[in-house]
């Protein structure tokens, strides 16, 4: 009788037990299999469970535990992000991976562009020994577990292994926490973030040159409104550097108060700057000086806001009310001076264009009216990008006219000492016609090597990206025939480099002769030069590849007798980048080498 109570106990904790794993694994969630991630990244928001913890008083252990476990909440799998609300509540999300592979899988979980306040992330490593990992907006960018501008996680699953990670998120103020996580494959991450990187640099390497440029134009022509230009272009830069996280990266690391002031701080300067600048250029103390007085208010109220935000945290919605009041200020200072046919207001005019446009393009994105690959970011930063380049022309302009007006009343002086001034006016044109050759001269230069007299790597490389732009639009082909001269470094060592010169200049001369007029030949760099083959696929720039190895192979050099060449081509496929299809046609010429040389290879 004892016996049978005990087995009827031991099978009622048995399906009491059931019953709370199978609550538990409800309220967890679908598990995300690793082991299939592909190229493109996950979305990982129908793999999450919510648990809001409105006291922020919950321990690990303690959403661990069944009673709690249990009233964890799927995210349902159309939404585009789990989105709290604004809330000073704690969070805890709770995300099942598992690996069915027969090896091991590294993955990243990213938060994108996600402004937490403090991230906890639970794991347990190969040991089974749970961890922790403490960052967000709040701490220094030390405590990240992966340098990069978004919060990242890099995650580690043994095969044929499952696990629970855990994420506690919070924020010290009531702001809206979006959160789009996603899970891609390690390689898949490095080659995005290589893609990232880069796509930023442009931006902030189009930047550097303007404050560069404009510098060295406010030293050489001793004019203030160059400086005024460089500080607006000075802070746009850095706005952009916070925005997209690359400022708290690089910049201000060791200081999260710093990077959650630098957004409003850098705005609001960037508003001054922008002010002041318009009221130099547009001349509206001159043109309208009542609306002068609206600009000099909207100024000092933007003096005294930058001021309020460094000293304190809690004045944002004045400052979010001050962006649409200086870009109205700013539009109508413009429409008024077009009226007065000031031309530097055409300019101010057309630069707010691509601001506007990026703001409407990322809007329509977000809202779904039109969905793009580029990401916002960028969308931003190429607005940003054509503002700085319409108020560089609007300084180009000015200065023309002020040349123009030099140039009137130099025409009125020589109208009166036309006889005295006529050597003047000779030695001048002369001067002009030898800088308009010297121009012409240094255009050339820029883009031919000077050894051989081809098209320089530069020049290639232009080529190449027209080459691809026009195979996308138009649905042409080309192709790139990579070629390197066999065994060249005895050549120099045996006979000297003006004899190496000259079979390089030798060999670019039989190349040329080689090709069809159309063909672009030039000196990738040292030994190898580079064949750009427009409207010719991977097998017909083959057989000229061919055509030219037999004609160097029956070629005598002087000196040094025969030489050969080894070839790689490579042609156009559908999504090529440069770089891709320079390493197909690189890879292609170290085939030709390693089988024997003196030979094309194809890919």
């Amino acid at each position: 009788m004892t016996a049978h109570r005990t087995n009827r106990l031991l099978l009622a904790l048995l399906l009491l037990g059931l019953s709370v794993w199978a609550g538990c694994a409800v309220a967890a969630g679908k598990g995300l299999d690793v082991g299939q991630l592909g190229e493109k990244p996950v979305s990982l928001t129908e793999y999450f469970a919510v648990l809001e913890d409105p006291k922020a008083a919950l321990s690990l252990l303690d959403v661990q535990k069944p009673e709690i476990a249990s009233r964890f909440k799927a995210e349902p799998a159309s939404a585009s992000g789990v989105d709290f609300g604004d809330s000073c509540s704690a969070f805890w999300l709770r995300l099942t991976l598992r690996n069915n592979a027969s090896h091991s899988t590294e993955s990243v979980i990213d938060f994108g562009k996600s402004k937490i306040g403090t991230v906890v992330f639970y794991y347990e490593d190969e040991n089974g020994v749970s961890r922790s990992v403490t960052t967000g907006i709040s701490l220094p960018f030390e405590t990240r577990p992966y340098n990069h501008r978004n919060l990242v996680f890099p995650v580690t699953l043994a095969a044929h292994r499952a696990q629970t990670y855990y994420f506690r998120l919070q924020s010290a103020d009531p702001v809206r926490i979006p959160v789009r996580m996603r899970i891609l494959t390690s390689t898949a991450f490095h080659e995005y973030e290589v893609r990232d990187y880069l796509g930023h640099a442009w931006f902030f390497g189009m930047a550097c040159a303007m404050i560069v440029f404009n510098l060295l134009l406010a030293l050489i022509l001793r004019d203030t409104v160059y400086l005024q230009y460089v500080g607006f272009v000075f802070c746009v830069t850095l706005q952009a550097a916070a925005e997209t996280g690359m400022g708290f990266q690089f910049l201000w690391r060791d200081s999260p108060r710093a990077d959650f002031l630098a957004m409003p701080a850098l705005v609001l300067s960037s508003h001054l700057a922008l002010i002041s600048l318009l009221r130099r250029m547009v001349d509206t103390a001159r043109i309208m000086p009542r609306y002068d007085r609206v600009l000099v208010v909207i100024w000092y109220i933007h003096f005294f806001v930058l001021i309020a935000v460094v000293c304190s945290y809690r004045i944002f919605g004045l400052f979010n009310l001050l962006v649409p009041v200086v870009m109205t200020a700013a539009l109508v200072a413009a429409l008024l001076g077009i009226l007065k046919k000031e031309r530097g207001a055409i300019y101010f005019l057309a630069a707010f264009i691509g601001p506007i446009a990026g703001a409407i393009v990322n809007s329509s994105h977000a809202s779904g009216l039109m969905p793009i690959d580029i990401p916002p970011e960028t969308l931003t930063e190429g607005g940003a990008v054509f503002e700085m380049i319409m108020l560089a022309f609007a300084l180009a302009d000015r200065y023309k006219q002020f040349r123009q007006e030099k140039d009137r009343a130099q025409r009125e002086t020589i109208e009166a000492q036309a006889q005295l001034n006529s050597n003047l006016e000779w030695l001048v044109e002369i001067r002009t016609k030898e800088l308009s050759e010297s121009n012409k001269k240094l255009e050339h230069l820029s883009v031919t090597d000077k050894l051989t007299g081809l098209s320089n790597r530069l020049k290639l490389e232009q080529v190449i990206e027209d080459e691809l732009n026009r195979s996308r639009h138009h649905s042409s082909l080309f192709s790139l025939v990579l070629i390197d001269i066999d065994a060249f470094k005895s050549v120099n060592d045996t006979y000297g480099h003006p004899i190496g010169d000259q079979v390089l200049i030798e060999v670019a001369r039989l190349l040329l002769e080689g090709v069809r007029e159309a063909d672009c030949v030039g000196r990738w760099g040292g030994e190898e030069y580079l064949i750009i083959c427009p409207d010719m696929d991977a097998g017909e720039a083959a057989a000229l590849a061919e055509t030219l190895r037999r004609k160097i192979d029956a070629h005598a050099f002087a000196v040094v007798g025969n030489k050969t060449l080894s070839f790689g081509v490579s042609g156009y496929r559908n999504g090529d980048t440069p770089a891709r299809i320079m390493k197909r046609a690189d890879d292609a010429l170290y085939r030709a080498k390693k089988n024997g040389r003196n030979r094309v290879e194809s890919v």
